[in-house]
Protein backbone atom coordinates (compact mmCIF):
# COMPACT_ATOMS: atom_id res chain seq x y z
CA UNK A 1 0.00 0.00 0.00
CA UNK A 2 1.04 3.53 -0.67
CA UNK A 3 0.02 5.98 1.31
CA UNK A 4 1.07 9.70 0.60
CA UNK A 5 0.58 12.59 2.94
CA UNK A 6 -0.47 16.11 2.52
CA UNK A 7 0.38 18.98 5.54
CA UNK A 8 2.42 16.58 7.57
CA UNK A 9 4.65 19.34 9.15
CA UNK A 10 7.39 17.43 11.15
CA UNK A 11 5.87 14.31 10.28
CA UNK A 12 3.93 13.22 13.42
CA UNK A 13 1.18 11.57 10.83
CA UNK A 14 3.69 9.59 9.21
CA UNK A 15 5.20 8.40 12.59
CA UNK A 16 1.62 7.66 14.19
CA UNK A 17 0.49 5.82 11.38
CA UNK A 18 3.29 3.69 10.73
CA UNK A 19 3.29 2.69 14.58
CA UNK A 20 -0.38 1.77 14.61
CA UNK A 21 0.29 -0.02 11.09
CA UNK A 22 3.31 -2.03 11.90
CA UNK A 23 4.19 -3.28 9.22
CA UNK A 24 6.51 -2.34 5.85
CA UNK A 25 4.24 -3.08 3.59
CA UNK A 26 3.01 0.70 4.13
CA UNK A 27 4.54 2.71 2.41
CA UNK A 28 4.30 6.55 3.08
CA UNK A 29 5.26 9.21 0.65
CA UNK A 30 4.92 12.39 0.10
CA UNK A 31 2.55 13.57 -3.09
CA UNK A 32 3.92 14.23 -6.06
CA UNK A 33 2.04 15.91 -8.83
CA UNK A 34 0.82 13.13 -11.74
CA UNK A 35 1.39 10.27 -9.45
CA UNK A 36 -1.19 7.57 -8.23
CA UNK A 37 -1.72 6.50 -4.37
CA UNK A 38 -3.71 4.01 -2.58
CA UNK A 39 -4.56 6.52 -0.06
CA UNK A 40 -4.08 10.16 0.03
CA UNK A 41 -4.40 11.65 3.61
CA UNK A 42 -4.85 15.08 4.34
CA UNK A 43 -3.72 16.70 7.92
CA UNK A 44 -6.81 19.26 8.73
CA UNK A 45 -6.64 22.67 7.70
CA UNK A 46 -4.84 21.79 4.01
CA UNK A 47 -6.80 22.78 1.02
CA UNK A 48 -3.91 22.76 -1.59
CA UNK A 49 -3.25 19.10 -3.34
CA UNK A 50 -1.00 18.36 -6.23
CA UNK A 51 -2.71 17.01 -9.06
CA UNK A 52 -2.86 13.20 -8.38
CA UNK A 53 -4.69 10.56 -8.48
CA UNK A 54 -5.64 8.31 -5.41
CA UNK A 55 -8.38 5.08 -4.73
CA UNK A 56 -9.22 7.00 -0.94
CA UNK A 57 -8.91 10.16 -0.35
CA UNK A 58 -8.49 11.08 3.57
CA UNK A 59 -9.81 14.71 4.49
CA UNK A 60 -11.00 16.72 7.18
CA UNK A 61 -14.71 17.35 6.64
CA UNK A 62 -13.85 21.32 5.97
CA UNK A 63 -11.80 20.46 3.70
CA UNK A 64 -12.83 17.97 1.38
CA UNK A 65 -14.79 19.60 -1.05
CA UNK A 66 -11.30 22.00 -2.48
CA UNK A 67 -9.35 18.77 -2.14
CA UNK A 68 -11.65 16.93 -4.08
CA UNK A 69 -11.39 19.14 -7.09
CA UNK A 70 -8.19 18.98 -7.25
CA UNK A 71 -7.36 15.18 -6.56
CA UNK A 72 -8.48 12.50 -8.66
CA UNK A 73 -10.38 10.45 -6.01
CA UNK A 74 -11.84 6.89 -6.50
CA UNK A 75 -13.31 7.60 -2.87
CA UNK A 76 -13.88 10.35 -0.15
CA UNK A 77 -13.27 9.46 3.73
CA UNK A 78 -13.56 12.73 5.73
CA UNK A 79 -12.94 13.00 9.68
CA UNK A 80 -12.98 15.47 12.11
CA UNK A 81 -16.73 16.82 12.70
CA UNK A 82 -20.00 14.68 14.41
CA UNK A 83 -21.22 14.54 10.44
CA UNK A 84 -17.98 13.07 9.19
CA UNK A 85 -17.32 9.47 8.33
CA UNK A 86 -15.04 9.32 11.21
CA UNK A 87 -15.24 11.15 14.50
CA UNK A 88 -13.44 11.17 18.05
CA UNK A 89 -15.94 8.74 20.52
CA UNK A 90 -12.93 9.16 23.06
CA UNK A 91 -9.44 9.42 24.01
CA UNK A 92 -7.89 8.43 27.45
CA UNK A 93 -5.41 5.72 27.32
CA UNK A 94 -6.46 5.06 23.85
CA UNK A 95 -8.27 6.57 20.83
CA UNK A 96 -11.53 5.10 19.91
CA UNK A 97 -12.89 6.47 17.00
CA UNK A 98 -16.83 6.14 15.43
CA UNK A 99 -17.01 4.69 12.19
CA UNK A 100 -20.04 6.18 11.44
CA UNK A 101 -20.62 4.62 7.88
CA UNK A 102 -19.44 1.78 5.88
CA UNK A 103 -15.91 2.30 4.11
CA UNK A 104 -14.74 0.13 0.69
CA UNK A 105 -11.40 -0.40 1.12
CA UNK A 106 -8.32 -0.19 -1.33
CA UNK A 107 -9.02 -4.07 -2.20
CA UNK A 108 -12.78 -3.68 -2.31
CA UNK A 109 -14.00 -5.11 0.89
CA UNK A 110 -17.19 -3.44 3.04
CA UNK A 111 -15.66 -1.92 6.46
CA UNK A 112 -19.17 -1.81 8.49
CA UNK A 113 -20.40 1.06 11.02
CA UNK A 114 -18.44 0.56 14.48
CA UNK A 115 -15.77 1.75 16.74
CA UNK A 116 -11.79 1.26 15.91
CA UNK A 117 -9.54 1.59 18.61
CA UNK A 118 -5.89 3.22 18.57
CA UNK A 119 -3.36 3.65 20.61
CA UNK A 120 -3.19 7.01 23.01
CA UNK A 121 -1.00 9.73 21.47
CA UNK A 122 0.08 12.90 21.93
CA UNK A 123 -1.72 13.70 18.58
CA UNK A 124 -5.24 15.74 18.13
CA UNK A 125 -8.27 14.09 17.65
CA UNK A 126 -8.79 15.01 14.49
CA UNK A 127 -5.13 13.48 13.37
CA UNK A 128 -5.84 10.21 14.90
CA UNK A 129 -9.10 10.14 12.72
CA UNK A 130 -7.16 11.01 9.74
CA UNK A 131 -5.00 8.43 10.37
CA UNK A 132 -7.83 5.84 11.24
CA UNK A 133 -9.64 6.74 8.05
CA UNK A 134 -6.10 5.73 6.52
CA UNK A 135 -6.03 2.23 7.63
CA UNK A 136 -9.39 2.04 6.92
CA UNK A 137 -8.99 2.63 3.81
CA UNK A 138 -6.32 0.15 3.49
CA UNK A 139 -7.99 -2.77 4.74
CA UNK A 140 -5.29 -2.56 8.00
CA UNK A 141 -5.75 -5.88 9.39
CA UNK A 142 -5.60 -4.50 12.94
CA UNK A 143 -9.09 -2.61 12.54
CA UNK A 144 -12.34 -4.81 13.10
Amino acid sequence: MTIAILGDAGGQLAYYLAQCAGSAEYILLVPQEGQCYDVLLAAPGVRQAPRCATQALVAHDLDAAALAGQVQAGTVITYGTEKSTLCLSSAVDSCLVALQREVVTCQGQTMGIGELRLPGTGLSGEQVCGVAGALAACGWPGLP
